[in-house]
């Protein structure tokens, strides 16, 4: 297994975080919109008819929304804890911490040096080098795990 497959697997949550991300904007959006009591005025300052029912309507998109957007979220959930066991398969703690801030937490690179840097007085090329060490160590663990399953 190469290192970008590796990457590919842990990186399967990505596009879902980014789907729950956009759910949660529309949910604040409509329930922006539920809550507005500002009454809205025509151009010429006339007080504005809403449709009788768009409340209800907007109530129940805000309940869909909801329902998906808490789907997704358990969909997220499941897999980062997948991606966290076999992350925990790494022998080296460092290693583990990178990948899963990496992969699971999902933080930017500045980020996690700041954190090695913080508890290990570690530079960049160093994280780097241990994320990619780490990377080899999980694609070893993923292919022995793959091998059982088809064996």
């Amino acid at each position: 297994m190469t290192t970008d497959e590796v990457k590919d697997y842990l990186d399967r949550g990505s596009t879902l975080r980014q789907e729950i991300d956009r759910l949660v904007e529309r949910r604040a959006r409509l329930w922006q919109e539920l809550n507005n009591v500002v009454p809205a005025y025509e151009v010429n300052e006339t007080q504005f008819q809403p449709n009788p029912h768009a409340k209800e309507d907007k109530q129940a998109l805000y309940a869909d929304l909801y329902g998906q957007l808490s789907d997704r979220i358990d969909e997220l959930n499941i897999l980062n804890q997948e991606t966290q066991s076999m992350i925990n398969k790494v022998d080296d703690s460092i290693f583990r911490m990178i990948l899963a801030y990496r992969h699971i937490d999902r933080m930017r690179w500045k980020d996690i040096i700041r954190e090695l840097n913080r508890s290990f007085r570690v530079d960049d090329r160093t994280v780097f080098r241990y994320y990619s060490q780490a990377l080899r160590a999980l694609a070893k663990i993923l292919e022995k795990y793959s091998e059982a399953d088809n064996g």
